[in-house]
C-alpha cells in the first residue's frame, strides 16, 4: 500500500527540487512521479492540479515552498 500523503515545506526553490531528488533515490524509477516539487516557478494550473492529485491519492507527496499557499 502507498505511504501516507505528505507535504514538506522548505525555504528555497532549489531545496524543494533537491528534496524530491533525494526521495527519488529511495524508490524505483517508475515511482518517481509519486513525489513532486512545487515552488514559485510553477504555474497556478500546475499548483491546482498537483494539490488535486495529492487529495485524490494519485501522488504521495509534495515538497514545496510557501508558494503552495498553505
Amino acid at each position: 500500500s502507498p505511504p501516507p500523503k505528505f507535504m514538506c515545506f522548505v525555504n528555497k526553490c532549489r531545496e524543494a527540487e533537491e528534496g524530491v531528488e533525494c526521495e527519488w533515490e529511495k524508490v524505483s524509477d517508475e515511482l518517481h512521479l509519486n513525489v513532486v516539487w512545487f515552488h514559485s516557478g510553477m504555474s497556478s494550473d500546475f499548483h491546482e492540479a498537483t494539490i488535486q492529485k495529492l487529495k485524490a491519492g494519485e501522488i504521495w507527496g509534495i515538497i514545496c515552498t510557501e508558494a503552495a499557499g498553505m
